[in-house]
């Protein structure tokens, strides 16, 4: 991937995958409570809340730059 991005132009960056499926794409709070379960996403923190497949690049993503919320 990192190449492909190279030929394109476009900046790689990567990123710790690490807790990304708990991560908050918009306030960043982390915590095993925010995914009450496999399908679902809920941030305890801020209340954004939807399918667990809906952004998970949007989560990966935010670690830098910003991205569309659901």
């Amino acid at each position: 991937m990192k190449y492909k991005a190279r030929q394109a132009g476009v900046p790689f960056l990567e990123v710790d995958p690490a807790y990304t499926s708990q991560r908050c794409p918009r306030c960043g709070h982390t915590a095993k409570a925010n995914r009450p379960d496999r399908d679902h996403f809920c941030c305890h923190r801020c209340g954004v809340a939807g399918r667990s497949s809906a952004s998970p690049t949007c989560r990966r993503s935010s670690a830098s730059t910003s991205c569309a919320r659901n």
